[in-house]
């Protein structure tokens, strides 16, 4: 299965590299809003801890059109007290479109937003950048030690927080130092959901000192309100929120069951 998604990842980014040579993304990156600190937003006591996923489509699921104006959702999770966003940017799984990010970016410039994709090749760190992210996810079980210096050293470069994820507790010992933040997602590899409790039982091993978040299935307040208590620093939350028809009132549900608000 991941030989397939990669394999539909490499032809998406000789796609994208021949209408947008890196080259003018690089230009682009000058011209971005300044960076804002996901770390720092997910640590501030005065924020819900709550990171929004956006995406078009999952699977069967079709959360919004193709012609569905991305900040004006936006605009609903920030009304809501969303912490941040992430951009689902796999187009063949997830319907990605980077104008989403950026138009998203130019309008909300103090939000932070997150360029969220299975991370192969440099060219998709630059586009982060050039559309305005504020951080990048990056994959332990899909980069080498060798691969994943160079990206996050590029990431620094450019600005941008690396946000490292993982599924299994023997990747704990391939998380990379220069991390800026740990992602627990609660789907196995072979996309399984595994509760929770995934995050749960792989806790104790996480470094102390890094910002830590949840990922996947989650949907309730006593969720949400369980992980942090345990010492998580937020959650992202993509279905539960997408399927709403009153998405901030849906995130202005949890935020007060968390005490935030």
């Amino acid at each position: 299965m991941l030989n397939n998604i990669l394999e539909d990842k490499v032809a998406e980014i000789i796609k994208k590299e021949k209408l947008t040579p890196i080259e003018v993304l690089e230009q682009m990156t000058f011209d971005a809003p300044p960076t804002v600190s996901l770390a720092e937003s997910l640590v501030n006591p005065l924020k819900s801890h709550i990171i929004v996923e956006f995406k078009r489509k999952e699977g069967q699921n079709k959360f919004h059109s193709d012609e569905t104006n991305a900040p004006v959702i936006v605009a609903e999770m920030i009304q809501g007290k969303a912490t941040a966003i992430a951009f689902n940017m796999d187009e063949v799984n997830y319907g990605g479109k980077v104008n989403d990010l950026y138009q998203s970016k130019q309008l909300f410039p103090t939000i932070p937003m997150i360029y969220k994709d299975l991370i192969i090749d440099p060219y998709q760190i630059v586009e982060a950048r050039a559309m305005g992210a504020d951080a990048v996810f990056m994959e332990v079980s899909v980069l080498d030690n060798e691969k994943l210096d160079a990206f996050i050293q590029l990431a620094h470069i450019l600005d941008m927080e690396v946000i490292l994820q993982l599924n299994v507790q023997s990747n704990v010992a391939k998380l990379h130092p220069n991390a800026d933040i740990i992602c627990v997602s609660n789907y196995y590899p072979d996309n399984t959901f595994g509760g929770i409790n995934q995050s749960v039982n792989i806790f104790p091993s996480l470094p102390h000192n890094k910002v830590k978040i949840s990922s996947g299935g989650i949907q309730s307040h006593s969720e949400i309100e369980s992980l942090l208590d345990l010492g998580y620093d937020g959650v992202i939350i993509g279905k539960s929120i997408l399927q709403s028809e009153d998405i901030s009132n849906k995130l202005a549900e949890l935020t007060h069951h968390t005490g935030i608000f």
